[in-house]
């Protein structure tokens, strides 16, 4: 269990590392778009209604850049922290599935004790000997309740 955990917060800290890597790749995807939509932006304030127009185009175009830079950005490292939860995940399943197996083995392994307890029963009630069978009976109590435990 401790290496799961240890698994786990391991790759939670490589989540955050290309989280960190996302947005240094988008700052330096964007920067210049952003650098240039602000001289545009500026370039607004002296300009003739014709030049406005022209650069309200340059402002929507570099506005449109701008998103498709955003969209290819997240879409690679969202490709690559998917990859790292579903790693996760798969872990943890198998995990879950290991816990599973114990669980049936034991569960099993109880009901074969269980079947056994029964027979000395019966032999011990054939033979008179309620003692026994007194003392069986509370055995095979302990063991189910062992069972519904699991």
């Amino acid at each position: 269990m401790q290496d799961l955990l240890t698994y786990l917060r391991n790759n939670d800290s490589r989540i955050k590392e290309i989280e960190k890597d996302e947005k240094t790749s988008l700052s330096n995807a964007t920067g210049d778009l952003l650098t240039r939509l602000k001289d545009k932006e500026n370039e607004l304030d002296n300009a003739s209604d014709e030049r406005k127009r022209v650069i309200n185009i340059e402002i929507q175009s570099i506005k449109n850049d701008i998103e498709i830079e955003k969209d290819q950005t997240k879409s690679l490292y969202s490709v690559k922290k998917l990859n790292i939860q579903k790693d996760s995940f798969d872990k943890i399943l198998n995990y879950a599935q290991g816990i599973k197996e114990d669980i049936t083995d034991t569960i099993s392994t109880k009901e074969d004790e269980l079947k056994t307890i029964k027979n000395n029963i019966f032999k011990a009630n054939d033979s008179n000997n309620f003692e026994l069978v007194k003392e069986l009976s509370e055995k095979a109590h302990g063991v189910n309740s062992n069972i519904i435990n699991y």
